[in-house]
């Protein structure tokens, strides 16, 4: 199984790009996390033999996670991607 979420903000220099999956502080005023939530979605994934990226566009960020079917002991990986934006 697999999900991408593309955002379109401006896009991560790749100085905090290669770090995001990293646990950090969080930014600044009301709205500033604990800098944890990647790092733990990048735990479960883990957990689950899956994998979790990102991708710097043009405009804005995609990330994708990437599961294996019938859960970590299986011995189906993905299936072939499929645009479930007009869904």
């Amino acid at each position: 199984m697999a999900i991408s979420v593309i955002d379109d903000g401006g896009g991560l220099p790749d100085e905090v790009a290669i770090a995001m999956f990293e646990p950090r502080s969080g930014g600044v005023g009301p709205a500033a996390g604990a800098g944890l939530g990647l790092s733990i979605a990048k735990g479960i994934v883990d957990a689950h033999l899956g994998e979790i990226d990102l991708e710097a566009l043009e405009h804005g960020t995609r990330f994708s996670v990437r599961l294996p079917i019938g859960g970590p002991d299986s011995s189906l990986r993905y299936t072939e991607d499929r645009d479930l934006s007009d869904v």
